[in-house]
């Protein structure tokens, strides 16, 4: 499984949000940094290659991960997750508790 962020689905789209859950739990262990194989993502979403890396780009262009290696091509590219989603989740706690 995986963690849907639903800011992720308002601002891209769902499967942006389902590619982004599953690279997130890939790099869970490694603090949001490190090799995934697109390959995995594929057979884990259900998804083709074009797809892929067209929720990739969107994610990458929104600042919700880097890419800092690979060229996606039956190689593992190295991703780092940036912090842009926890930070809307503490600014959500805060405004949310605010009330």
């Amino acid at each position: 499984y995986c963690t849907v962020q639903h800011k992720i689905v308002r601002d891209l789209g769902a499967c942006e949000a389902v590619v982004y859950g599953t690279i997130q739990g890939l790099l869970r262990k490694t603090d949001g940094y490190g090799g995934v194989s697109n390959q995995t993502i594929m057979d884990m979403c259900g998804m083709n290659r074009k797809s892929l890396s067209r929720y990739i780009d969107k994610l990458i262009q929104a600042g919700y991960i880097e890419k800092v290696s690979g060229d996606g091509r039956g190689n593992i590219s190295i991703y780092y997750i940036t912090k842009k989603d926890i930070l809307y989740q503490e600014d959500y706690n805060i405004n949310l508790h605010s009330k």
